[in-house]
């Protein structure tokens, strides 16, 4: 007689039954997550010990490519200074040269009876001198007010590229 196959259908209506142990292990799954946070000029350590893993003296090149970036850096910033130097003493010699000229010629123009044009000349003159001095120590000041801001937003742990003036006084509130 033909063995009765109809015990081994499973009606698709019905969802066969979990086992007990199957449904244990859903409910135990854990989920971990590990953030660590390095702040410093330098790799940390451990990855730096990677890089000696992955490739010859690889800490070594790491440290190789940071000292060539400093060192450019540096040349950058020196060349840079030396240039503003340069300009500000040019600038000086230039203005001196203008203003001595100016008196020089109020001085002949008065010299030789002409008071007005060498009265409106030499003031011109003295104004302009006195002018570029006070407006010197303003811009001056004015970077320094920058610059203290500046730094404050570093010490709040603001990024440096958000030191633009339309967000500082987001920070700033």
């Amino acid at each position: 007689m033909p063995e009765d196959k109809t015990e081994n259908i499973i009606n698709p209506s019905e969802k066969p039954a979990r086992p007990a142990a199957q449904v244990a292990n859903v409910h135990s799954i854990k989920h971990s997550e590990r953030h660590e946070l390095y702040i410093g000029s330098l790799p940390h350590p451990e990855l730096l010990a990677k890089y000696n893993n992955a490739f010859p003296n690889g800490a070594e090149r790491v440290f190789k490519l940071i000292e060539d970036q400093v060192n450019h850096r540096i040349k950058i910033e020196t060349t840079n200074v030396n240039g503003n130097v340069s300009r500000s003493k040019l600038g000086l010699i230039f203005g001196l040269i203008v203003a001595v000229l100016g008196l020089l010629v109020a001085a002949f123009l008065g010299y030789v009876g002409q008071g007005t044009p060498a009265a409106v000349i030499g003031s011109v003159d003295l104004v302009a001198l006195v002018s570029v001095f006070v407006l010197g120590k303003v811009s001056q000041s004015n970077e320094r007010v920058q610059k203290a801001k500046s730094m404050a937003l570093i010490a709040k742990g603001i990024p440096h590229a958000e030191h633009r003036e339309d967000t500082q006084t987001k920070y700033d509130e």
